[in-house]
């Protein structure tokens, strides 16, 4: 939707699109709760799922708040997303000599915020392999499938794979690309609230399951 269209909607079209998205665990919906620190009293259109109160950020939303309080929401919700110490910064010489041979256009992007909303997980996976590609990019399934061609499914990860979970119909939820073994270039969501991050496989595998596994 382009801003504005939302409000512009019934309520009880708005009501049902936060309680799916609640429940999908998908876009920028919070428990009433949690906003409390951040906003105090200061919210908008309160909807309902789950047997809870729920706050819809919209930008009609985002540009009524004073400029503390985006500060604070931008500092508690990113700490749901980084470490104090980014993997980057503390990572072994070894590793660096080796993404500065290997992958040079990316290190100017690990754990770094992006500064507008579209980049999505399937851009950075694109932009991994290929740094011409866009990585501001909001790329569909159907263009990632394509740039999958003539990859196959292996059992391990050694490094240039692929990794890809799917939803039990088998669409696209999330990827990323694995570096070596051990790390992968990751990016969680779509919004700007969502870094371009450095991330162990291990960790990414505790956040989405287990993958399957793309050479």
């Amino acid at each position: 939707m382009h801003p504005g269209e939302f409000e512009e909607i019934s309520y009880e079209a708005r009501q049902r699109i936060s309680a799916i998205q609640w429940e999908l665990g998908r876009g920028l919906v919070f428990d009433r709760e949690e906003t409390e620190e951040w906003f105090g009293e200061h919210v908008p259109s309160l909807y309902k799922g789950s047997g809870k109160k729920l706050v819809l950020f919209t930008i009609a939303f985002w540009r009524s708040l004073e400029e503390h309080q985006k500060e604070g929401f931008l500092r508690a919700y990113s700490r749901m997303w980084v470490d104090e110490q980014p993997l980057w910064k503390g990572a072994p010489p070894s590793f660096k000599t080796f993404m500065q041979r290997e992958y040079p256009h990316l290190i100017p992007y690990l754990d770094v915020f992006p500064d507008r909303n579209g980049a999505n997980c399937l851009a950075a996976v694109a932009f991994a392999t290929d740094a011409s590609s866009d990585l501001y990019h909001w790329m569909q399934a159907e263009e990632f499938n394509h740039l999958m061609a003539g990859r196959e499914e292996v059992g391990d990860i050694s490094g240039k794979e692929v990794l890809v979970w799917r939803d039990s119909e088998g669409r696209i939820i999330h990827a990323c690309y694995a570096l070596n073994e051990e790390y992968v270039f990751n990016k969680h969501g779509q919004t700007m609230f969502n870094p371009w991050q450095l991330l162990t496989v291990e960790r990414v595998i505790g956040s989405w399951g287990e993958p399957v596994i793309y050479r």
